[in-house]
């Protein structure tokens, strides 16, 4: 379905490390997750790096889907400030290497989450994605471990 751009390869790097970051879910908010179908897109307006993919989230993990599904529930979409020629590749890796970036990114609209969603589902959806960036950035080496 998508090319393998260098986001590609760092989400599908990130997947298998997703049990460090899925162990700080409460269980009964992993449940409520079971069955959601998200999208990620990051834009990249040459397209050598935009990226669009599926996941859902399957036995508490979430998993890659090879096909675009029928519906999304939710939409996280890196926009970054196109106007400043700061594309949401960019914020995505700077992401990785800065933590906290997200919530501003998010607070600023460089980073939108959509969907059939509460303010409240998309501020836990922050914290879940911040927790997981963390995490991932640390195991793949964007960050030092302490």
């Amino acid at each position: 379905m998508e090319t393998q751009t260098k986001i590609y390869r760092i989400i599908a790097s990130a997947l298998k490390f997703q049990g460090v970051a899925a162990s700080k879910i409460p269980p009964d908010k992993k449940s409520e997750g079971e069955g959601r179908i998200g999208k990620l897109v990051v834009d990249d307006p040459t397209g050598d790096e935009h990226t669009v993919l599926y996941f859902q989230v399957m036995g508490g993990e979430l998993h890659m889907l090879n096909e675009k599904p029928e519906a999304v529930r939710n939409e996280i979409i890196f926009l970054g400030m196109p106007e400043q020629h700061y594309y949401g590749v960019d914020l995505f890796i700077d992401m990785l290497k800065e933590r906290g970036l997200m919530r501003k990114a998010y607070t600023e609209n460089w980073l939108i989450i959509t969907g059939d969603l509460a303010s409240y589902d998309s501020e836990e959806m922050v914290q879940l994605c911040e927790s997981f960036i963390d995490v991932i950035a640390k195991k793949i080496g964007f960050r030092g471990k302490g």
